[in-house]
């Protein structure tokens, strides 16, 4: 995609308010086409950036980006200030936040990102790369965890299988066109998850081929978000401690350098990201 802004230029040098629809663009052919989900944040993002804007700002019926879904969680708050790498994870763990591509605009052209509504005056959330600039640094430095996520209809499989089988059984799983989520790899063994819509698909393929496996329905993934989490000790064993005094089990876990994610039964994700929101404070 890319953005012509010579039109738009002479509009504002004549003092016209120039009003751009969002969701549709122009293919190299010249013909009118829609952008797809999301259209409308990146024709701004876009925009912004063509036109070199100081800050790009996003309206919508929401009062920016908050801690957790406040449809699951009533404690979940605004974030002030958050990173171009905080947001893409919220969205890759299920998060409804700004749309990626728009965010990987204005992060490319380092122009900060404002997430505000239409119908009040609220500051909003800042997307942005150096977020001290923005929040109070001592509180800042304190908050380890910046949001918590969750994504329902995850199914997780454990299969067992001979050692030098493992290459083949990836490799038929993706021509099957189905995506791993969770996934830890053990000699004779592997247990990953797969959105439920792919269940079937997936037994299939393993009764076809004679695998031998168990499986684990109705699970959700919650992680937790934070740029700051990196080289603090402790986060993983304050989630588990915390899932575990409100008996929550367990079932896989995965991490990277900004998020800890938890695979539980989908009947508890309400209160376990009560619990991680109390935890850390959010």
């Amino acid at each position: 995609l890319c953005a012509k802004p010579e039109g738009l230029l002479k509009a504002l040098e004549a003092g016209i308010i120039p009003v751009v629809a969002g969701f549709q663009g122009m293919t190299m052919d010249g013909n009118i086409t829609t952008l797809g989900r999301g259209g409308s944040d990146t024709s701004a993002a876009m925009l912004g950036v063509s036109l070199k804007a100081d800050c790009i700002e996003i309206y919508s019926d929401v009062d920016g980006i908050m801690t957790a879904d406040p449809n699951v969680c009533d404690k979940a708050k605004i974030i002030p200030a958050i990173s171009y790498t905080e947001v893409f994870q919220m969205a890759d763990s299920g998060a409804k936040v700004i749309h990626p591509r728009a965010v990987e605009y204005a992060m490319r052209a380092g122009i900060p990102l404002v997430i505000k509504n239409t119908f009040s005056n609220e500051k909003g959330t800042y997307i942005l790369q150096n977020v001290e600039s923005i929040v109070d640094r001592e509180k800042q430095h304190h908050q380890v965890i910046t949001s918590v996520a969750h994504r329902y209809h995850r199914t997780q499989f454990t299969i067992h299988h001979e050692p030098r089988l493992m290459d083949d059984l990836l490799g038929s799983i993706a021509t099957a066109g189905i995506s791993i989520d969770l996934i830890n790899i053990f000699p004779n063994s592997k247990v990953f998850t797969i959105d439920q819509e792919d269940e079937k698909a997936l037994q299939a393929l393993l009764e076809k081929q004679g695998y031998s496996y168990e499986i684990l329905p109705n699970c959700a993934k919650v992680t937790v978000i934070g740029e700051r989490m990196t080289g603090v000790p402790g986060v993983m064993a304050r989630i588990v401690r915390a899932l575990n005094r409100e008996q929550i089990d367990i079932y896989q876990t995965a991490d990277s350098l900004t998020t800890i994610a938890c695979l539980i039964q989908e009947q508890h994700v309400a209160k376990a990201i009560d619990v991680l929101h109390d935890e850390f404070h959010l």
